[in-house]
């Protein structure tokens, strides 16, 4: 159980990868959506870089969360909107006083 409330629900899609195409490519896709509890989300914050030219890392929304339920190439749905995962999740548990605050995912918005 999360140490602090998880209100807000957003849709896991996992990334699976299965086969080969006619080219000899791995062929992706991702499961069916799976509601995840989240604390909440929000644009990101500036403790980082959001530029790719200074992180290599875009983003686009982040995702608070008890658990890291989500890793690099899923998609995630916040309010209807697609989201692609961007790198590990973010642990902000072991900072001083054993806080354990959770974690924070990386999206970046899927279009088309």
């Amino acid at each position: 159980m999360a140490a602090y409330p998880e209100p807000y629900v957003v849709l896991h899609r996992p990334l699976l990868s299965g086969g080969e195409d006619e080219m000899g490519e791995p062929v992706k896709g991702w499961g069916d959506p799976v509601p995840a509890p989240v604390y909440g989300w929000a644009p990101p914050s500036p403790d980082v870089a959001i530029r790719a030219l200074e992180s290599g890392l875009k983003r686009d929304l982040d995702v608070y969360c008890a658990t890291p339920f989500a890793g690099p190439g899923d998609l995630v749905v916040v309010n209807g909107t697609q989201f692609k995962v961007e790198g590990y999740a973010d642990d902000f548990n072991h900072g001083p006083f054993a806080f354990q605050p959770g974690y924070r995912i990386n999206l970046s918005r899927v279009e088309g």
